[in-house]
């Protein structure tokens, strides 16, 4: 496959090294049901032998022989052992060799219960073998920073931090999804490179460029943008705008945007659309009574400009240059992850922080700095490998299913085509806003009329799939649009994948305009995803002013300079998530969607429930006790001893699946900790098999006909 768009995500380790996280015991207890089953048996056919010896035995008044073999009855019915010194006063051999059986059956079943006991009490460091592993060690000193010390130290054996450990032990071996070394990312291409690189954390970025708006030193300096101000398709002149919330506890920065149409807010945002840096929008504000500059500033309505920063990493630099001393700076380009200095660049940013805070946003900087790592560290090959070999019924299955028309999309095509005299012509963001201020009051159930709908782009796919041993095909996801997560890394793209890229792109829509990438939220997330097509850039929103929207009675196109153009987004956030207008306009350029209700109907992975009701009345169990009543549960439900939790969103974040199994003491208390707290979760089987070697996804950008 020539031209085949794939990539490749791959596990730290192999998952034969799950072993090293089991205990006997537990395997042992898995067949305790079999061993008590075989002792009820014997113990039935012992009885049954004792009944008719000592009938025989009464009968023939052999009472102090009888004697001997009613002592044996009474020790079945206590439930005990059978004495040796009693077996030594019988002569019956066959009841002899029954009673014998019958003790090692007990004694083994009495073994594996203390062994389980013990395996609970003992406090041991399951997990020495994965400490010791140098790329181990060195992802989580940058992933896991404020908690290294704790989870490396193998004198610490208290359940959190055994907790801490597993999720990052089970992460780096049955997860593919990029993070350091724990999982590695490896591009298709015609040539073999490795690239790392270690980088300041965007949201880190995000924090000193939002602190530096307070800082009166960088005035004259630091870039910034005034939100745009635009005229409405009414004729009235409004200004676009966003607001910035830290939550507490998430990790990245959550954006609503809004309108504003307060006729001297607006005069005055329309007389400093010209001002680039703090100092030019200071002196007209001065200039201004009910205007101030922290007015401004608490209401986004003047923010730094992100792209300036992200998108030149020269020009961030020559800020961070102006605010830290040169051996300072030098912290923020560690060479290695061993020369990161954590607690040093912590130090630095906090005091940096601090004089510049802002409790409008929610959570203060520092607050949202220590909710964060402050490096990222990438870990990127480019190899030739092979791929999966996909069935043609496969893939067409999916398309037919999965992928099908975006409804929301075709009710803005609609609404648009419908109000085609006011919108034709006008700039996107002014006909956006319209749309969206018309939707935001009807119900979806308000019929439109029936108009032809033309989608700019063809069906198209980007699929997560991974191979059983036979070779069979496991699809583990699907994302629409235009490659998403694939861009992730486009800037280290070679020519190779860029030619790729082009071609794909110029045969997936369907005329033959132009493509502009759409650049939107850079200061939001841990990684920036954004900007890194090879495509010319459109920054949200003011760029949109630029492009305006052409409409027939039956399709809509855009227009930069008088040209046609089309308008791609490959951010990883993918567009269903982002709400207000900009979720419109994603929506927009997005046709299609997945069907997620089919998809999942296509996963054939078995998906059960877990209620810590129906497993136990009692919230107030040991890890033992749990261990037996959660064992005794999945052997009644028939379900499987190791399966993944599923993920689930919990307030703004999501909680990521984890790998569980029923033979780990570590992994049963991982489980008790998650049923206790959530009371509720699901629970899927491990498909494909786990075989012992690393776990490998392939992800592959695709058009519908492709294959």
């Amino acid at each position: 496959m020539k031209d085949t768009i794939c990539m490749k995500r791959k596990t730290l380790f192999k998952t034969e090294r799950l072993d090293d996280l089991k205990d006997e015991p537990l395997k042992m207890y898995s067949n305790w049901n079999n061993y008590k089953e075989n002792l009820e048996k014997i113990k039935k056919q012992l009885l049954k032998m004792l009944n008719e010896k000592t009938e025989i035995l009464y009968i023939n008044k052999n009472l102090k022989e009888m004697k001997s073999y009613l002592n044996i009855k009474k020790t079945l019915k206590k439930e005990r052992i059978i004495r040796e010194a009693i077996l030594d006063e019988i002569d019956d051999k066959q009841i002899k060799e029954h009673s014998r059986i019958y003790n090692e059956t007990f004694e083994l079943i009495k073994s594996i219960e203390e062994q389980v006991e013990d395996a609970f009490l003992r406090k041991v460091n399951r997990y020495k073998s994965f400490l010791t592993h140098s790329e181990f060690q060195q992802a989580l000193s940058i992933t896991a920073s404020e908690a290294y010390e704790q989870l490396f130290n193998p004198e610490i054996t208290k359940d959190s931090v055994n907790r801490a450990r597993y999720r990052f032990i089970q992460r780096a071996t049955v997860k593919t999804s990029p993070l350091s070394y724990l999982g590695k990312t490896i591009y298709l291409s015609d040539e073999t490179k490795i690239t790392e690189q270690i980088k300041l954390n965007n949201v880190v970025k995000s924090l000193i460029l939002m602190a530096s708006l307070h800082n009166k030193s960088l005035d004259h300096l630091l870039q910034i943008k005034v939100c745009p101000k635009f005229k409405k398709c009414n004729g009235m002149d409004a200004v676009y705008f966003e607001k910035n919330y830290l939550l507490k506890g998430v990790d990245w920065i959550l954006k609503q945007d809004d309108i504003l149409h307060q006729k001297k807010v607006v005069d005055f945002l329309s007389k400093i659309q010209h001002c680039e840096t703090p100092a030019e929008v200071k002196r007209e504000v001065s200039k201004c009574e009910e205007i101030t500059y922290e007015m401004l500033i608490n209401n986004g309505l003047v923010i730094p400009n992100f792209n300036f920063y992200f998108s030149c990493n020269k020009n961030f630099d020559d800020l961070l240059r102006r605010i830290f001393l040169d051996k300072e700076h030098q912290l923020f380009y560690p060479k290695s992850i061993s020369d990161i200095k954590n607690n040093s660049v912590k130090k630095l940013l906090t005091g940096y922080l601090e004089k510049f805070n802002n409790l409008y946003l929610g959570e203060t900087y520092e607050e949202k700095l220590n909710n964060v790592p402050l490096f990222y560290h990438d870990y990127v090959a480019f190899d030739h490998f092979n791929t999966p070999e996909i069935q043609g019924e496969f893939i067409r299955d999916i398309f037919k299913k999965c992928i099908v028309v975006n409804h929301y999309t075709y009710r803005l095509h609609q609404t648009i085509i419908m109000n085609k005299n006011i919108y034709e012509g006008q700039s996107v963001l002014s006909v956006l806003v319209d749309v969206h201020e018309k939707l935001k009051f009807q119900k979806n159930e308000t019929p439109l009329p029936k108009i032809r709908f033309k989608p700019s782009i063809k069906k198209s796919a980007f699929l997560y799939l991974q191979s059983e041993k036979d070779g069979s095909l496991v699809l583990n996801n699907v994302n629409i649009g235009s490659g998403t997560v694939y861009h992730r890394y486009g800037d280290l793209f070679n020519e190779n994948i860029k030619n790729k890229l082009k071609t794909y792109y110029e045969n997936l829509f369907t005329s033959p305009y132009p493509i502009y990438e759409l650049v939107i939220d850079e200061e939001i997330s841990n990684h920036i995803d954004v900007g890194k097509s090879i495509f010319p850039k459109l920054v949200w929103p003011k760029d949109l002013l630029k492009v305006k929207m052409h409409i027939s009675n039956d399709d809509i196109t855009f227009s930069l300079g008088g040209k046609p153009i089309q308008l791609i987004y490959v951010g990883t956030v993918p567009f269903h998530l982002f709400s207000g207008i900009k979720g419109d306009f994603l929506n927009l350029i997005h046709p299609w969607t997945v069907d997620i209700n089919r998809l999942n109907n296509l996963d054939t992975r078995k998906v059960s429930q877990l209620n810590w009701q129906t497993i136990s009345d009692s919230d107030d169990l040991s890890d033992t006790q749990f261990y037996y009543t959660i064992t005794d549960y999945f052997k009644t439900n028939n379900l499987p001893f190791e399966f993944f939790v599923k993920k689930k969103m919990i307030n703004f974040t999501s909680r990521k699946p984890i790998w569980i199994s029923l033979y780990s003491v570590e992994s049963i208390k991982v489980l008790k900790h998650l049923l206790l707290n959530e009371r509720y979760i699901e629970i899927e089987e491990v498909k494909p098999r786990l075989n012992g070697d690393y776990v490998e996804e392939f992800c592959i950008l695709t058009t519908e006909g492709e294959c």
